[in-house]
């Protein structure tokens, strides 16, 4: 059960650190680096949450 979290957390950082680094190169702002990492930090949170819930309601 812990696997695919960390797993899944792996990932996402990859994804994040890519992006970052990406925005540095083209030169974003401040403003829109912080609210992508925020964005990176709440939404697999979210999935998690949901994907818990959803998998309980299965093994009712």
């Amino acid at each position: 059960m812990k696997k695919p979290l960390v797993l899944w957390r792996i990932f996402l950082s990859i994804v994040t650190l890519t992006l970052y680094l990406f925005n540095v190169i083209s030169g974003a702002t401040l403003l829109s680096l912080a609210i992508g990492v925020l964005v990176f930090v709440m939404l697999p949170e979210i999935i998690i949450k949901t994907w818990k819930k959803s998998h309980n309601k299965v093994e009712e």
